[in-house]
């Protein structure tokens, strides 16, 4: 407990909020995908940008299809990695599904060790200066170890990944069992790496999950979701962390009377310029929905990492969090954090 925390933000090259981020320092995590048509570095992309880049090889996005891992497709992969110089990447890596039969989870997993070993190769072909941070996947303890096993014999790492637990942290809210899995799962890899390797949870970097992931002895999340609520018409509630429905679009979830006072007293930069109906200015602008959403995240990343300094993480999550639909998991995480061991 007390680990600092680190959260990185999915900022597409153009959004509005970008200018926000760089000016704040704000550490910001892209998929090859996004900036594979740009042909500078990142760095270079954006004069002054003093913050760090994490660069995902986008695996998430080929789960799905009928993707054949061959060994050009990792060759270019690092070709175009050692352009743009991100300061973190990911190898290409196969997301699992819970559901799936093992055979299938055990296939999935050959495939991004595979990748992985043919990442390392053609790095040190390329000499990498980006620091290569391996993904490991499973949902059970047997599968985790098993998988840092795999990743340890190739060589030593100071930083490592979980991945494959956005199905489950998108469930939690209405399957809590599914929340206390991913806790499992992110107490387990913390026990199995040991306290000296610091942890990145993709996909943990919510206003309700950062903190949790906190809790599990993770040291970095990264969130998009803050841009996909603005999309769909939600803000965040200052304080509370829930993304919400504006009254004005009659929709639920809906923000209460509280809520509302909350949204109305926010001094988020943005917020502190907008002048006249608050509330239907929002309502009718994604723009000021992007920009007041990532204050909100990157304002609880520095309380967080305040509230860890000071070693008061549990009582700071109890007393926001305890009314929250998900305060059960939080319970569970703070029980076997407390326990050391994965109930």
């Amino acid at each position: 407990m007390g680990n600092l925390i680190t959260l990185w933000i999915w900022v597409p090259p153009k959004s509005p909020v970008f200018d926000y981020a760089r000016k704040e320092h704000f550490n910001i995590m892209y998929n090859i995908n996004q900036i594979s048509n740009y042909n500078k570095t990142i760095h270079d992309d954006y004069e002054n940008l003093s913050c760090s880049v994490f660069l995902d090889s986008g695996g998430f996005q080929i789960k799905n299809s009928n993707f054949v891992l061959d060994v050009s497709v990792i060759k270019e992969l690092v070709e175009k990695i050692n352009k743009k110089k991100p300061d973190l990447c990911l190898p290409l890596d196969f997301p699992q599904n819970l559901w799936s039969p093992l055979n299938v989870k055990k296939k999935m997993w050959s495939m991004t060790f595979k990748s992985l070993k043919l990442f390392l190769k053609f790095a040190e072909e390329y000499s990498l200066k980006s620091e290569i941070i391996p993904v490991i996947h499973g949902y059970s303890q047997k599968a985790i170890s098993k998988a840092v096993k795999n990743v340890m014999a190739l060589r030593d790492w100071n930083k490592i990944a979980l991945g494959g637990q956005v199905g489950l942290l998108r469930k939690m809210y209405f399957v809590p069992n599914l929340g206390k899995l991913f806790c499992k799962n992110v107490k387990t890899l913390r026990d199995t790496v040991g306290e000296d390797v610091w942890i990145h949870v993709l996909g943990g970097g919510g206003m309700r999950t950062l903190p949790l992931i906190a809790i599990l002895g993770a040291n970095s999340g990264d969130s998009s979701g803050w841009e996909i609520s603005a999309s769909y018409g939600r803000i965040i509630v200052p304080i509370k962390g829930g993304a919400k429905y504006l009254p004005l679009q009659k929709r639920e979830p809906m923000m209460n009377k509280n809520e509302i006072k909350l949204f109305n007293e926010c001094n988020c930069p943005i917020c502190q310029k907008v002048r006249g109906n608050k509330m239907l200015l929002f309502s009718r602008s994604k723009k000021l929905r992007l920009i007041h959403n990532f204050f909100q995240l990157f304002s609880l990343e520095k309380e967080l990492n305040k509230v860890c300094e000071e070693s008061d993480l549990l009582s700071w999550v109890k007393e926001r969090y305890e009314k929250s639909s998900i305060w059960p998991i939080f319970e569970y995480s703070m029980k076997i954090s407390r326990n050391n061991q994965v109930l």
